[in-house]
């Protein structure tokens, strides 16, 4: 058992090396929110968890790997959440800049641990996945936080500066 846990060490890291090495190596670009939602998001979620979004049609000028973002947000509501059973996308604009919500119902994450879970090595997987996305949102001035209530769910809030979003008319 002691080996299984070092490969398993030893695969994570090397699947977070590969995937570090390769943030900001595209030049940013403008992609459809509403695209990537339905791209990563929708097809990910097993049966019993309903989604929904609303108010999603913008364009965000953000690293090609965004999409990677929305993956993982799934990924930490299905393998930490606990029992989920409703997941939620929203963008709103405030003060110049578009909020982008991503809120499950699961069990939510402790006050004491909502800057933590961003640091490279915590938690209780591979330890990467919030800290690569904090990365990967950062390349283009994206900030990430979350703001759930713990046992009401998980909300994390990307927040996209003014210039790095527009309305998508199409």
């Amino acid at each position: 058992v002691p080996v299984d846990k070092a490969l398993d060490a030893i695969h994570r890291q090397i699947l977070f090396t590969r995937d570090y090495q390769n943030l900001g190596i595209k030049a940013p670009l403008w992609q459809s929110l509403q695209e990537l939602i339905e791209e990563e998001i929708v097809h990910i979620l097993p049966p019993g968890v309903n989604f929904h979004q609303e108010e999603t049609r913008y364009l965000i000028f953000a690293d090609s790997m965004f999409g990677r973002v929305l993956a993982n947000l799934v990924d930490n509501t299905l393998r930490h959440g606990g029992v989920v059973t409703r997941v939620n996308v929203s963008a709103q604009v405030k003060d110049d800049a578009l909020h982008v919500f991503y809120s499950d119902n699961g069990k939510g994450i402790l006050d004491s641990l909502k800057e933590r879970i961003f640091e490279r090595g915590f938690g209780s997987h591979t330890g990467y996945g919030l800290f690569l996305i904090r990365e990967i949102l950062s390349i283009t001035n994206i900030s990430i936080r979350e703001t759930g209530k713990p046992g009401e769910g998980a909300v994390f809030e990307m927040i996209i500066p003014s210039g790095f979003f527009k309305r998508d008319d199409n």
